[in-house]
């Protein structure tokens, strides 16, 4: 069985029926689309087989492999896809709605807890990730800035 760091803390004999009961299992082939940038969503993914991609403005932004997770946002707000996501291959999804996360909650309180903070460290991890993306590009702004100022004097 794969690893599912989205369920670390909580007692590993409860991950199945966890997953059995509040969870509904999804099989999507590869290259067809699982979510839409700009749709509004009320579910959260958790990849058990295969690949996913996030896709950027048609660009792959990253590869998501088993145990990796992704809609957590919409999960929590039903707000706007940020970025469409497709089978990389055929890919076996573990989903997660509202509703069902919304009775997770009721029925087994801190389970969901935990379950909320390792959603909360997916993402800090994405932002950290972001930043310094974002870092490394005015970095490389910077940089090009620099030379264009160089060549640009040269030229004169």
């Amino acid at each position: 069985m794969i690893q599912l760091n989205i369920f670390e803390g909580i007692n590993p004999l409860e991950h199945q029926v966890i997953l059995d009961k509040y969870f509904t299992r999804r099989t999507f082939n590869a290259n067809e689309e699982i979510v839409k940038k700009g749709d509004s969503g009320d579910e959260m993914f958790i990849i058990l087989e295969g690949t996913a991609k996030v896709k950027v403005s048609g660009r792959v932004y990253i590869d998501l492999n088993p145990g990796e997770v992704f809609g957590e946002i919409c999960l929590i707000d039903s707000g706007a896809r940020n970025a469409s996501i497709y089978a990389g291959t055929t890919a076996i999804l573990s989903v997660l709605n509202r509703n069902a996360f919304d009775l997770f909650l009721r029925e087994r309180p801190q389970d969901a807890s935990i379950f909320l903070l390792n959603i909360v460290r997916v993402l800090v991890s994405r932002l950290r990730k972001a930043v310094e993306t974002v870092r490394d590009t005015e970095i490389g702004l910077k940089q090009m800035q620099n030379l264009l100022v160089k060549l640009s004097l040269k030229s004169v």
